[in-house]
């Protein structure tokens, strides 16, 4: 019998906001009744979708609560079985291994369509967002809103590994072995655009590395949303090929892209600046911040 995913699961359902009768784990149900109903759920089907297999449990519906475990808190492939206590609502819950086999079965035709069905769904939400009477959540930095402006945050991160036999594990600056992703996300909606799963020793100011994320971050925002943007970084992000890119909208025409850039204001930074010739020297500020910000002229 094929487990087949709708949104009957939650036909009268009710969440009931008391103290008797507690869910763990409740509030990912209206994130999976959403992925449903914007049809990210189908979409993920139809990019698994083999021919001539037809399996037991819907390889979306697999995918997308994969995602609600991790989102759950979830750190291994076996903490799928956490979900196991909301089945009386969703239904039968798949065993690890055919968790495995969901994604030993992505191959690279599988991720294509995943990104297509993953930016497709993100068309549709961002724009019930800027549907919304309040409108899209543009940011508002210095009491200034940044209306029409998509901020991208870039960062690498070290996650570390227990068994340096890990596919790509490596050693890494910090000692021991694990993984350096390369990370970016959108802070108008708190959104995770890229995650780049690379080696440990990967160094975080890598132009090459860092411009193929922000290639693949802009490919995933919805077209309306990528001719102006500000995309942040740290220091040790930093190089001079990365901001060359984004000055140049990622060499299109008719973006407008902007970066800002943090790093700590030393001793030996203050003593660059100050064998500045006067003309070329920084505008003066009325109060001193503990890091500094450089931006870009709009391309």
């Amino acid at each position: 019998m094929q487990v087949t995913p709708c949104a009957a699961w939650a036909d009268r359902l009710e969440f009931v906001g008391d103290y008797d009768r507690p869910v763990a784990s409740v509030g990912v149900l209206p994130i999976r009744l959403l992925a449903e109903k914007l049809g990210l759920r189908a979409a993920l089907s139809a990019a698994w979708a083999r021919r001539g297999f037809t399996p037991v449990y819907d390889r979306g519906q697999l995918a997308v609560d994969l995602a609600l475990t991790l989102l759950a808190g979830g750190e291994a492939i076996s903490d799928f079985q956490g979900l196991r206590h909301l089945a009386p609502v969703t239904g039968p819950v798949a065993s690890t291994p055919t968790v495995w086999r969901l994604l030993d079965e992505a191959g690279e035709e599988t991720l294509a369509g995943l990104n297509r069905a993953v930016a497709a769904f993100r068309r549709r939400w961002w724009g019930l967002l800027a549907a919304r009477p309040e409108g899209f959540p543009w940011l508002t930095v210095a009491g200034k809103e940044l209306t029409g402006i998509t901020v991208v945050d870039m960062d690498a991160s070290l996650v570390f590994s227990r068994s340096g036999n890990k596919e790509q594990a490596a050693a890494t600056y910090k000692g021991g072995v694990g993984f350096a992703p390369n990370l970016a996300t959108c802070d108008n909606t708190d959104d995770l655009l890229v995650i780049d799963p690379r080696p440990g020793n990967a160094t975080s100011n890598d132009a090459t590395d860092n411009i193929a994320t922000l290639t693949r971050a802009v490919e995933r925002i919805p077209g309306a949303f990528r001719h102006r943007l500000l995309i942040r970084l740290d220091g040790a992000g930093f190089s001079h090929e990365l901001l060359t890119h984004i000055a140049s909208g990622g060499g299109k025409r008719g973006r407008r892209w902007e970066f800002s850039v943090g790093w700590p204001r030393t001793d030996r930074e203050m003593t660059a600046i100050g064998k500045l010739p006067a003309r070329h020297g920084p505008r003066r500020s009325s109060r001193t911040a503990p890091r500094s910000t450089t931006r870009s002229s709009p391309s």
